[in-house]
């Protein structure tokens, strides 16, 4: 008899890891439950990457790919919509971070992303006011987040933004423009608030 906890059951049974000869890990059968086809090459994890019980990973039409020696923390929800996400190599992302894959999310190396940080490379489109919102469409212009970012908790990245190497984003920021390299930004809208390199010199 069919019950929705026998099916819960069955999705928690099917998750494989497979070596594959490039000395990466193929996770297998890691989309949500209730999805009944697999694409096994959708998502890649490096070599000792850690992925915690209760992340969601789906790549049901899109693909992930996780570096070598990154954790990823209980609540987190990687969802590629379509698109993609990329981290590199040496990145953590914590509990409860949020990452959309709509228009193409790169993460580099290095990276920290706090808790309950979302990244969202969309956006509605709302030009016309004859048309309900939900069928106006969404841009898709991606996010490019670049190696050494430190990322506060609670943040919102928005569309169409870069953040460059070396930046520090304040807890609860909104970002919604770059962020040029070695900044020290935050708030709502994020502004600039100063150079790390300043600071050295």
């Amino acid at each position: 008899m069919f019950t929705w906890i026998n099916k819960i059951r069955d999705w928690q049974n099917s998750l494989r890891y497979k070596k594959t000869q490039k000395g990466e890990f193929t996770l297998k059968y890691i989309r949500w439950w209730y999805q009944d086809r697999v694409n096994e090459e959708a998502i890649y994890l490096g070599q000792n990457t850690h992925i915690a019980t209760g992340v969601k990973l789906d790549a049901s039409d899109g693909k992930i790919t996780i570096g070598d020696n990154c954790w990823v923390h209980p609540g987190a929800m990687l969802l590629t919509y379509g698109g993609f996400i990329e981290i590199g190599d040496n990145s953590t992302i914590n509990p409860y971070v949020i990452i959309y894959g709509h228009g193409g999310v790169k993460i580099g190396c290095g990276v920290r992303i706090a808790a309950h940080t979302v990244i969202i490379p969309s956006n509605h489109i709302i030009t016309r006011i004859d048309r309900p919102i939900y069928q106006q469409g969404l841009t898709k212009k991606g996010i490019d987040i670049s190696n050494d970012v430190w990322i506060g908790t609670n943040v919102t990245i928005l569309d169409g933004v870069t953040i460059g190497q070396g930046c520090v984003i304040a807890a609860g920021a909104v970002v919604n423009i770059d962020i040029p390299p070695f900044s020290i930004a935050g708030g709502v809208p994020v502004k600039i608030l100063k150079s790390r390199i300043a600071e050295i010199q």
